[in-house]
């Protein structure tokens, strides 16, 4: 991605993967969808340079994206891949009100 956010290139599966990502407002073909741009921010202005997030894409399938800094400069590339069932864990057990709290799977005091 450039540095305004941009694709610079894509494979044609992530073709298909960006058109089935949820977007807000009329898709445009010159703008990215905004869970791709925020991962992409994320990661430009993060100390380490990376970020990720697990997206429900409009067909129902889980998608994760997942953004690195390339050296040298604001350009980050994005990998927009199929979520794995360890990825997708935290986002269904806080579906039910668990969150994680010094390395343990717990509830919240008022979900109890």
């Amino acid at each position: 991605m450039s540095p305004e956010l941009a694709a610079r290139s894509a494979t044609e599966n992530a073709e298909a993967w960006l058109a089935d990502l949820p977007d807000v407002g009329t898709p445009r073909p010159d703008r990215l969808p905004l869970p791709v741009q925020a991962v992409a921010m994320t990661a430009r202005l993060s100390v380490a340079g990376e970020a990720a997030a697990v997206v429900r894409t409009a067909s129902g399938r889980w998608a994760r994206i997942h953004g690195s800094r390339l050296a040298g400069g604001p350009e980050v590339a994005v990998v927009v891949e199929e979520a794995s069932p360890r990825q997708l864990a935290p986002v269904r057990l806080a579906a039910f009100g668990l969150h994680r709290s010094r390395g343990r799977w717990t509830a919240d005091r008022e979900e109890l």
